[in-house]
């Protein structure tokens, strides 16, 4: 074998294992990545769990106190999709106890935790309002009353019953 053959073939392998070791390099950083989100987002659902959903029941509750004789009334689900957690909030007429889902395209805020973060937003029909998001720490009492009390001046006399008046002849 010629010294130029070799040469060539040396070349090119320390091509590809600097390709490798670059590409393992890449690698290694995603799966850190990764994992440091899945650290984060499963800190967030604890947080979740513990502190966030029970407070936004308790902002609830204290909203239907205050909307008591508007004519609606919140109601808050949670749920979960993979690791994501949400509520769904949303106004049903207040004299009819028995609704418990919300209706395919009625206006609800949702909160949820996504990325390690929690966001708000308020959704209505195929419009959304651009979400607000902050670490679970910072997301205190004064956040979910502002998201609520936002929602509530968009939806609040729309489950008041109609009052039909008779026509006055001539």
């Amino acid at each position: 074998m010629t010294e130029e053959f070799q040469r060539r073939l040396a070349a090119a392998k320390n091509r590809a294992v600097t390709e490798k070791q670059r590409a393992e390099k890449a690698a290694q950083a995603e799966r850190q990545t990764l994992d440091q989100l899945a650290g984060l987002q499963r800190a967030a659902l604890r947080q979740w769990q513990k502190r966030i959903f029970p407070l936004v029941k308790h902002v609830v509750e204290a909203a239907n106190q205050e909307l008591r004789g508007s004519g609606t009334r919140l109601i808050v689900s949670e749920d979960y999709v993979r690791m994501i957690a949400f509520a769904d909030i949303f106004g049903a007429p207040e004299s009819n106890l028995g609704v418990t889902k919300r209706p395919c395209h009625a206006p609800h805020l949702r909160i949820s935790v996504e990325g390690g973060e929690i966001a708000t937003m308020i959704l209505h029909g195929s419009s959304t309002s651009s979400p607000k998001r902050m670490l679970p720490a910072n997301f205190q009492l004064q956040q979910i009353e502002d998201a609520v009390a936002e929602f509530v001046e968009g939806i609040v006399g729309t489950h008041a019953p109609q009052i039909v008046r008779p026509i006055a002849a001539n």
